[in-house]
């Protein structure tokens, strides 16, 4: 399963939605998170054009907008950097960026 990290702007809106939706907005999420390919998951669907290599993920009507990102570790955990790029140990990782979460209509 891939790590869910949150931006600011998304951490803050999930506080303000009703608690309900937030749950299936937090579900929905993990359940795109535990799939190899997120392609399969029947809510999401790639983005094209200037948002290209993201995905949008549809939980009623709300819309959360997010990119698998690929990062690599080191052995003392932290994130790899172009200064040290040298230094990873073997530990590449997926990670679910939610970039956005919000109404359907405010999401691009």
């Amino acid at each position: 399963m891939r790590r869910i990290r949150l931006h600011r702007r998304a951490q803050a809106y999930l506080r303000k939605m009703p608690s309900r939706r937030r749950q299936q907005m937090a579900d929905a999420l993990e359940e795109v998170a535990a799939l190899p390919d997120v392609n399969e998951h029947p809510r999401s669907k790639a983005l094209s054009g200037s948002h290209k290599g993201g995905y949008r993920l549809r939980v009623g009507t709300y819309r959360a907008i997010f990119w698998i990102e690929k990062i690599q570790r080191k052995a003392d955990g932290k994130a790899v950097t172009e200064a040290n790029e040298d230094a990873v140990a073997n530990a590449d990782e997926d990670e679910l960026y939610v970039d956005y979460v919000g109404p359907r209509g405010d999401a691009y």
